[in-house]
């Protein structure tokens, strides 16, 4: 058996171990938006301001269903009609 004195340093020696883990890298979280949750009814529908405060936890975003424009090379959405909305 461990002294008094070894249980309380056993005890200290994990606390610093689990705060040290705790510490060492904070978890990455993948954010994934599918548009066409714009579209539904009533319960399942998603709106982007339903969606903003979320994505103060996400580390990335995928936006579900973008493309890439053949002749400009730059991103554009696949469904057209939610692009002005």
């Amino acid at each position: 058996m461990l002294p008094s004195g070894g249980v309380f340093l056993g005890v200290l020696l994990c606390l610093c171990c689990s705060w040290h883990v705790s510490q060492a890298d904070v978890a990455k979280l993948v954010c994934f938006y599918d548009t066409s949750s714009f579209v539904r009814e009533d319960l399942a529908q998603l709106s982007l301001s339903e969606l903003e405060p979320a994505l103060n936890f996400c580390n990335f975003l995928i936006y579900g269903y973008a493309g890439i424009d053949a002749e400009s090379f730059k991103i554009k959405s696949l469904n057209p009609e939610l692009s002005d909305k």
